[in-house]
């Protein structure tokens, strides 16, 4: 048997730019400066 699972996915990369740093970051719960993940989540 098989399965297969597929995702599409669609990015709206002019509203995520529009957003303030802190913002971008919470959004991936990541500092964008340095990659580090926040301790906890916002």
């Amino acid at each position: 048997s098989s399965f297969v699972a597929v995702l599409q996915w669609q990015h709206d990369l002019d509203e995520f730019q529009s957003k303030s740093v802190e913002e971008q970051d919470n959004i991936f719960g990541r500092h964008i400066s340095d990659n580090e993940e926040f301790d906890e989540a916002p």
